[in-house]
């Protein structure tokens, strides 16, 4: 790569690029949420990526969509793999008697799944080869599509611009678009073109404007208006109609988006859990409902991965063998012979582990030595079975340009760096009947190789785009690029 990088009116104009792309949030908290907006961080240009691997996401995305669906409707595979986690996890606890209340009158217009698959690549070296791991499965607040076209303008500018001697294959990605196609059908199954989306969001939005591009499709593509309130405003404004419609002051709400409700933070008081309880009673589909919300706890996950499990919701053979096959090792942390094995390896080689509670939102696991400290504070404790335990994923590095602008100082960096993909999926049906099911984009954020947390909403992580190549050469690149 050239020195072009180094010039302070690149630099410039990059962080104009950002803010022109709307590549924004907000600024800071305590002011209005029509402040003005701060940059969020991006690696300058595409970062590599294997092509096969990429495909590999894309292509189970349906089967994990499908899966999503199929766990949350079975009360009895639920109830059994949370049944310790219940015992000591309060929110996991309060979420899960919402979902029992109104499971068997469930009053749901479609089943609305707006999903993300989270991958790492794990590189073990020449000889250890290559694999595609499942980070998580995300089935809440499923965010950051609305960065995908400023990001995309922002390469290419980019390429075009000051790259170019250097060739990016960089994937079409639609993910703005599809989730905005999945609220529609969900919008148009609830028949009343009155009707509007309502956005549940956080007293405290830094990641508005990432919100409102999909508000803002909504409205330019369908005419479909959107409302946003907390979970505190919907306890306050919100009322059933005679027909279980959920009302909102005057309006009525044919789909809820949940971009808050996935953390304890998210309900101070009981008239948070209200609220909830409210909105999963009315007609409104629901994204997520209470069953895809728990289908998405670390627990559930770590369940799924034992044998036998996949196969209890996946007919096709071929199809649960790639979706397992991008399972990394998952422990159970269980009063059983098998957790307390899992227990002493954590103790003895906690490098080899990830510590995960049932939590949503990043900065949330442990890692190394603290995975120690941790499991020695919970080993002879109920405590320890909301936990689950997962075997660390070593992706391979390569060297990023991280633009990280700060309120007073631009920041150009040239670092190793690894890589989070996500696949989005989009899935509807109503009674029966699938009326959607589709791969619906991808993100990919990167962050520096000393950084164990990843997330964009928590600043551990950078958007970036992934330039498509053969595992061959994305080995040999990403060996010389270290070198260099």
């Amino acid at each position: 790569m050239t020195e072009w990088y180094r010039d302070p009116e690149t630099v410039r104009v990059l962080y104009g690029l950002t803010v022109s792309n709307g590549i924004v949030k907000k600024l800071s908290s305590g002011v209005a949420e029509s402040s003005v907006a701060g940059t969020i961080g991006v690696l300058v240009t595409p970062s590599l990526y294997p092509l096969d691997q990429f495909t590999l996401a894309r292509d189970v995305q349906p089967g994990f969509n499908s899966l999503i669906d199929s766990v949350s409707r079975s009360h009895e595979f639920l109830t059994s793999a949370l049944e310790n986690v219940l015992e000591t996890d309060s929110f996991t606890r309060r979420l899960f008697e919402i979902y029992k209340k109104t499971r068997q009158d469930n009053q749901q217009t479609c089943s609305l799944g707006i999903h993300r698959c989270d991958y790492m690549l794990d590189w073990r070296g020449d000889d250890g080869g290559m694999g595609l791991r499942q980070i998580e499965i995300n089935t809440v607040a499923c965010s950051i599509q609305g960065f995908a076209p400023g990001l995309k303008s922002f390469h290419e500018y980019v390429s075009s611009r000051y790259a170019e001697n250097e060739t990016f294959n960089v994937p079409q990605n639609l993910c703005l678009e599809a989730t905005v196609d999945a609220f529609a059908i969900a919008w148009n199954e609830f028949k009343n073109e009155e009707a509007a989306i309502l956005f549940v969001v956080e007293e405290e939005t830094f990641n508005m404007y990432d919100q409102l591009a999909i508000e803002v499709d909504l409205w330019k593509r369908y005419s479909i208006k959107c409302l946003r309130r907390t979970l505190s405003q919907v306890h306050g404004e919100a009322r059933l109609g005679p027909g279980r419609q959920l009302i909102l002051l005057d309006i009525v709400c044919a789909v809820v988006y949940f971009r808050a409700g996935y953390s304890p933070s998210d309900y101070p008081t009981d008239k948070e859990w209200e609220a909830r309880l409210l909105i999963e009673s009315s007609t409104a589909s629901l994204s997520p409902s209470a069953a895809y919300q728990l289908m998405g706890t670390k627990k559930v996950q770590q369940c799924l991965a034992s044998p036998g499990a996949l196969e209890q919701f996946v007919s096709d053979p071929k199809l649960v063998k790639k979706m397992r096959s991008t399972f990394a090792g998952q422990y159970a942390l269980d009063k059983t012979p098998e957790g307390d094995r899992a227990v002493e390896l954590a103790l003895q080689d906690p490098d080899r582990f990830v510590l995960k509670p049932q939590r949503e939102g990043g900065g949330n696991n442990y890692y190394g030595n603290d995975v120690r400290v941790k499991m020695e504070e919970i080993r002879d404790t109920p405590e320890r079975e909301a936990y689950i335990l997962m075997d660390r994923v070593h992706p391979p590095p390569q060297m990023g340009l991280i633009l990280r602008p700060h309120p007073r100082v631009l920041e150009l960096e040239r670092e190793p760096v690894i890589s989070e993909l996500g696949i989005y999926g989009t899935y509807v049906r109503r009674g029966e009947k699938v009326v959607l099911n589709t791969a619906a984009g991808h993100c990919l954020r990167t962050k520096p190789v000393a950084v164990n947390e990843g997330g964009i909403g928590v600043g551990a992580s950078y958007l970036d785009s992934p330039s498509l190549v053969a595992t061959e050469d994305f080995i040999r690149k990403i060996k010389h690029s270290i070198i260099m």
